[in-house]
């Protein structure tokens, strides 16, 4: 799925080394992952202006009051959005960076009661970081309307997740507040996009289809694939992947 209309975007996003690396890394949801993407794609301006001007096509900001960006990965791209729509900004994090302050920067000047926002965040899987900072805003009378990421990633949770409490129907209570998605492309979609010119290989590619789905990684022909193509590749192997492995079944 994409929703990418501009060609210019699609070309350098096409184009984008390394946008994909084979660096296996347990994730915020406990999940682990072989494939991870270079969020230097959301530090190059040429790809952040079609970025915000492709959200200005797709979102209707006459019903957006202020955007907010999620700290660190959404606030360059929420950056972009604010001077592209001409709507102020604010910085959420994850908690306040001293006792006493507000862990939404800017709340003071633009956070009223009823205010409508636009989340930003570079990607959408399961949601979970999302829901928290929505909370955050609505403690502070402001309502979520909207999200935008430039990724969204389809999701199956792993059966034994390496951080269980972590909330796997976050995306669900999204909905069910009327909070409206809108992503620029699918991640799967994307590494098609970048092994249709050669950028990425095939291989790569096929794995990245797989990438999010947690019960797939549990299985040790899946994962002994990814460890010989790393060998192949000369790709350094951290302890905790190969501990990983190990423990699932591969021959390392």
């Amino acid at each position: 799925m994409s929703n990418i209309g501009n060609q210019e975007l699609l070309g350098r996003l096409a184009t984008f080394k390394p946008l994909f690396l084979l660096k296996p890394t347990i994730v915020s949801s406990g999940q682990f992952i072989s494939v991870d993407y270079s969020r230097g794609v959301l530090q190059e301006p040429a790809i952040l202006r079609l970025m915000a001007k492709e959200f200005a096509r797709l979102i209707d900001f006459g019903t957006i009051d202020v955007v907010a960006g999620i700290e660190l990965q959404g606030v360059t791209l929420a950056t972009a959005i604010a001077f592209e729509t001409g709507k102020p900004m604010v910085i959420v994090r994850e908690k306040p960076k001293r006792p006493g302050r507000s862990p939404v920067i800017g709340d003071v000047n633009f956070i009223q009661q009823g205010v409508r926002v636009l989340l930003v965040d570079d990607l959408m899987a399961y949601g979970g970081t999302k829901e928290e900072r929505t909370k955050l805003l609505e403690e502070r009378g402001a309502k979520v309307t909207d999200v935008a990421v430039f990724i969204k990633i389809k999701s199956t949770p792993p059966t034994k997740p390496l951080i269980p409490a972590y909330n796997y129907s976050a995306s669900e209570w999204l909905e069910k507040r009327g909070i409206q998605l809108h992503a620029l492309i699918d991640h799967g979609e994307l590494g098609k996009l970048q092994a249709k010119v050669g950028t990425i290989s095939q291989e790569l590619c096929d794995i990245i289809q797989e990438n999010a789905n947690g019960p797939y990684w549990e299985e040790t022909k899946n994962l002994t694939r990814v460890y010989e193509l790393m060998k192949r590749e000369g790709v350094p192997i951290e302890e905790f992947v190969l501990k990983f492995m190990k423990e699932h079944g591969v021959n390392i």
